[in-house]
């Protein structure tokens, strides 16, 4: 009996959802409502840093391999690298090798294994050169180094914004980077 009560309530179901099935067509379009009230201008955004300043890949200046347990070279000449950018803009500098696949990675970078260096950057104050340089991080010999070319990107600074709103860079990945300032990926 509890069989067919349950055979009976599926049947009853199913035809309740076949009975509120859609038929007919469909009805005309009503009017037009009424048009609204233009909204309020917003308040005028902080100054962006439309500005920024990229090179193109610039081959290694570094003899390969390097005996000695440091080395250095400059990128010089940089005209956009004024005083006041090295004040209150932003110097972000890049490596790039590539084994099976291309590798890109933000100064400074330690790298350990078979090879044991430490690559960074500094803006040299007087004139308008990028010094790149790689420390043996074991006092050995360097050997070869792993970065084949490099690039820089500076951001000048702009209005100084709030704690909430500021934007770490330094966060940011190579390709979240280009992408915030649309910068193209040039190649060599």
């Amino acid at each position: 009996m509890k069989n067919l009560n349950k055979i009976i309530w599926t049947i009853l179901c199913c035809l309740l959802l076949m009975a509120c099935s859609k038929e007919g067509d469909q009805g005309p379009i009503g009017p037009q409502g009424e048009q609204g009230i233009p909204g309020v201008d917003g308040e005028q955004g902080e100054a962006g840093t439309a500005n920024v300043i990229y090179s193109d890949w610039i081959a290694s200046g570094f003899e390969s391999p390097i005996v000695g347990a440091n080395a250095s070279f400059s990128i010089e000449n940089i005209e956009e690298l004024t005083d006041e950018i090295k004040s209150t803009g932003v110097i972000m500098v890049y490596g790039r090798y590539t084994d099976t696949y291309t590798h890109i990675e933000p100064l400074p970078k330690s790298i350990f294994g078979l090879r044991m260096q430490y690559y960074d950057f500094q803006v040299n104050d007087v004139n308008q050169n990028i010094a790149i340089w790689i420390s043996s991080i074991d006092g050995s010999d360097i050997g070869i180094p792993i970065y084949d070319d490099y690039r820089y990107i500076i951001i000048p600074g702009g209005v100084p914004s709030s704690e909430k709103s500021a934007i770490d860079y330094s966060k940011m990945d190579y390709k979240e980077v280009l992408v915030h300032f649309n910068i193209s990926e040039s190649s060599d």
